[in-house]
């Protein structure tokens, strides 16, 4: 039933708006911007390609969000190693 669901829903966005959210998703930047720029403001059309926009946004910012998270346990690794190893070598050359 949610097949169906989903198939009528996709239909129906296709038919309303002309283009389905995926095949907007499959455009490039370059034609997604020309695709929007058939359409007059605030149609129904316009807004889908100003939440496909929005859609790229989050996904750019997540996978640079990911990246920075990563950095950071890079660099806490990092520290933590330092801050062992300035540990042992303050021992060792204080108990001399």
């Amino acid at each position: 039933m949610e097949d169906t669901d989903r198939a009528f829903e996709a239909g129906f966005n296709k038919v309303r708006n002309g283009i389905l959210a995926e095949e907007l998703a499959d455009m490039s930047d370059d034609n997604l911007a020309s695709w929007q720029a058939g359409w007059k403001p605030r149609t129904a059309q316009d807004i889908l390609a100003e939440k496909e926009w929005q859609r790229r946004m989050m996904t750019h910012e997540f996978q640079l969000n990911r990246k920075i998270a990563w950095l950071n346990i890079r660099w806490g690794i990092c520290s933590a190693v330092i801050a062992v190893l300035a540990t042992l070598a303050g021992a060792w050359m204080g108990g001399r």
